[in-house]
């Protein structure tokens, strides 16, 4: 299984609440992401967890260092031409995923590894000519799945996958995308470069019954300040620290 800290990224991905403060303009390009701040509510107690992210001289995610009540752990980027290597050092589950890109800086392969498994997971990628993520194939040995994706006025509003799932969205068309959009987030804090580019902020998501909504509040300058998903009677809340040079 995966790292706790994976999983929370992925929640993000897949859960929500209707946005309570909407702001339409951009955060200064000056500024980025240091710090995330999460918490999960459930019927059975909380959850909280920090990390801390540090960048190297061209801007990207160069470590991130995950801490939360019964776990640690430091997730370090290596950068070459056309890969990355994303390491985990966590104890529980240390990882080692190489990120393959493409001459438009796109990921076209992904490889997860799981130290001491034997099992490595795969999601492959292509695209059109305009960079948009047209469909993905996932899998390990002889099982895999292919996903195709539909856009709309430049969000991707549904994907629909070769084992019969069909998970659609919608966004706030009012609200453009910046940093902490959590669709890309996802992406950028996993492996440190985004697959699906959406134009706007993500406002649902749903899966057969399963059905999530996303809220977010912004500061005065546009940044997003905090991110809510809820799912019936599970919450939980991001929020972010940015560093403004």
């Amino acid at each position: 299984m995966r790292s706790v800290q994976s999983i929370l990224v992925t929640l993000f991905s897949i859960l929500a609440l209707i946005s309570c403060k909407k702001d339409s303009s951009h955060a200064p390009h000056h500024c980025r992401i240091v710090a995330v701040y999460d918490t999960i509510y459930t019927s059975t107690g909380n959850g909280t967890s920090a990390t801390g992210i540090s960048y190297d001289n061209d801007g990207r995610i160069a470590y991130e260092n995950f801490r939360e009540a019964t776990d640690s752990s430091i997730r370090i980027f290596v950068y070459h031409d056309s890969t990355i290597l994303v390491t985990s050092t966590s104890p529980r589950q240390p990882t080692a995923d190489t990120v393959h890109l493409n001459s438009k800086g796109n990921p076209i392969m992904i490889n997860f590894g799981e130290r001491g498994y034997s099992l490595i997971e795969y999601t492959s990628y292509s695209y059109d000519g305009t960079g948009l993520l047209t469909s993905s194939t996932s899998g390990h040995n002889n099982s895999k799945t292919t996903t195709t994706y539909t856009y709309d006025n430049g969000d991707c509003v549904k994907t629909t996958s070769s084992n019969g799932e069909v998970i659609n969205y919608t966004y706030f068309t009012d609200l453009t995308t910046r940093d902490g959009d959590p669709l890309a987030f996802q992406d950028i804090f996993g492996h440190g470069v985004p697959t699906i580019k959406n134009k706007h902020l993500v406002r649902s998501y749903q899966f057969g019954n399963f059905y999530a909504q996303y809220s977010y509040t912004f500061d005065n300058s546009g940044k997003i300040e905090t991110v809510v998903y809820r799912c019936d009677t599970y919450v939980a809340a991001r929020r972010y620290e940015y560093d403004c040079e």
